[in-house]
C-alpha cells in the first residue's frame, strides 16, 4: 500500500501488542472503504425482499437483492419497521411503472414479462433520500 495515497495508515500491518491503530481520511477526505461481510439483512427485510423478487420477476437474484437491502438498511439508519415500510412505498411506486424494459429471464422473459427488481432498488434510494454515489460511498 503506498503510503503517500494514505498517510494515516501504517506500513506495516500492526503486531499483537501494538494497540490501536488510528486511521486517517484519504486525500479525497473519505475514510478509507472497508472490505468485509455485508450488513446481514433482518428476517423481515429478507422475507419481503423475496416476496417482491418474485413478484417483479427476479427471484434467481434472491441473495445479491437481499444483500443489497441490508446495506440500504444500514446506510438509512433507519428503524426496521420504518425501512419495512419504504419498501412497501417503493414496491407500490414500481407497480405503477409500465415502462420497464428489462425483460424477466427464463420463462417470464419468453411470456414477455419484465424485471422490475433494479427499478424497485431505484424507487427504494429515491424514496430513502440516497442518491446512488452516496448510498455506494457509505458501504461497508
Amino acid at each position: 500500500m503506498d503510503p503517500q495515497l494514505w498517510p494515516g495508515l501504517p506500513s506495516e500491518p500492526p503486531g499483537r501488542d501494538s494497540g490501536p491503530v488510528s486511521v486517517e481520511r484519504g486525500p479525497d477526505g473519505q475514510l478509507p472503504r472497508r472490505r468485509g461481510r455485508p450488513p446481514k439483512a433482518t428476517e423481515q427485510i429478507a422475507s419481503l425482499i423475496d416476496l417482491f423478487s418474485n413478484e417483479f420477476h427476479d427471484i434467481e437474484h434472491v441473495p445479491s437483492n437481499t444483500g443489497q437491502a441490508a446495506r440500504l438498511w444500514k446506510v438509512s439508519s433507519l428503524p426496521e419497521d420504518a425501512f419495512c415500510q419504504r419498501m412497501y412505498e417503493a414496491r407500490s411506486i414500481t407497480r405503477q411503472r409500465g415502462d420497464i424494459q428489462k425483460r424477466a429471464s427464463g420463462d417470464a422473459g419468453r411470456y414477455g414479462l419484465r424485471n422490475r427488481m433494479p427499478y424497485f432498488f431505484t424507487v427504494l434510494r429515491d424514496v430513502l433520500g440516497l442518491s446512488m454515489v452516496e448510498s455506494a460511498s457509505h458501504l461497508p
